[in-house]
């Protein structure tokens, strides 16, 4: 850390600043308990305001699976970067993290502050985004989470200091939070990402077990009157109102030119972005869509990366020591930060 530049320190010192005005305001998640499971590993509960507006959510407790550098409590008022780990469909922020840790440490990048956030909804995943029914898990992350942890550890509390990486639902949401948010977070790493091309949805829709379109369309296209799960779900008749429901779930794992005029239309810009996905994925939509979103951010100014690696649908060995170990490295701990 001692590589840091004194912009990043100013930053952090402005970012500081706001982020106590901010907390005198606003959503404050509750602590509800804290659990170390060693020095440098802890787990804590948070009632989160904004999880528990979801219609199904209530009294939701989200816990947060954090691991501390070995050398946090002896390094005196260092402040660490952070990645905040988004899993999979289904999974646990371990599934993340792990891999990732690991990739840093055998590495020689030990350094680094990891939040797994456990997204374990009623519907086994919101998509990281905000659903009258699921809770409003994109707020939580951004408008609680992020300043908690800031509050709670020496962190950077810049964007600089802040990465977003995940795999499969958690790759989304780190592309899609990442390009919404670059006032946060200034880079994310996205493995085999929930992404479509111009065919994404109809491909997904063919080769999806019944779970995941009841989930994402109680996100993307909620309807209250409905029975559980309140889920509208395109059956791509052509009607008009097909249409629009279909419109709707495109504002998901589709829509990057809205999202990418958004992102034009604000000040803040993403340092960097890495895209990488299996070649052998059996949800083969998501290679494809991979590239698309990758190539539309690229031709916008967005500095991103794509890598293909010899693999199925998971967060490979390879894929955490060859690309996310080189890329926290780079953004970091390079000698231009």
């Amino acid at each position: 850390m001692k590589q840091i530049s004194s912009r990043i320190f100013t930053g952090c010192l402005l970012a500081g600043l706001l982020f106590s005005v901010a907390a005198c305001g606003g959503n404050r998640p509750k602590v509800m308990y804290e659990h170390s499971q060693s020095d440098t590993i802890t787990t804590i509960g948070i009632r989160s305001p904004s999880v528990n507006k979801g219609l199904l959510e209530k009294d939701r407790v989200v816990p947060l699976y954090i691991v501390l550098p070995e050398s946090y409590a002896s390094s005196g008022d260092t402040r660490y970067p952070v990645v905040y780990a988004l899993h999979g469909f289904g999974e646990t922020p371990q599934s993340v993290v792990a891999p990732l840790a690991d990739a840093l440490r055998s590495g020689g990048v030990p350094d680094v502050i990891f939040v797994g956030v456990d997204e374990s909804c009623d519907l086994f995943g919101s998509f990281w985004a905000n659903s009258p029914v699921s809770g409003n898990w994109e707020d939580a992350l951004v408008d609680e989470i992020v300043p908690f942890i800031d509050r709670k550890y020496r962190t950077i509390r810049d964007p600089s200091g802040r990465m977003l990486a995940g795999f499969s639902m958690g790759g989304f949401g780190s592309w899609n939070l990442g390009i919404k948010h670059p006032e946060t977070f200034s880079s994310f790493w996205a493995c085999c990402p929930g992404a479509w091309d111009e065919n994404g949805l109809r491909d997904t829709l063919a080769g999806w077990q019944d779970i995941y379109p009841k989930a994402y369309g109680a996100v993307y296209s909620p309807d209250l009157t409905l029975p559980h799960p309140h889920a509208r779900i395109p059956t791509l008749d052509g009607s008009y109102e097909d249409a629009k429901i279909r419109e709707a779930w495109e504002e998901g794992f589709g829509g990057i030119d809205k999202k990418l005029t958004d992102y034009r239309a604000g000040t803040a810009r993403l340092a960097a972005g890495v895209f990488v996905y299996g070649d052998r994925d059996d949800f083969r939509w998501i290679p494809r869509g991979t590239r698309y979103i990758a190539d539309k951010m690229a031709a916008a100014g967005v500095p991103v990366e794509i890598r293909e690696f010899h693999a199925g649908h998971r967060l490979t060995r390879e894929m955490a020591v060859e690309s996310f170990l080189p890329f926290a490295r780079r953004l970091f701990f390079s000698s231009g930060n």
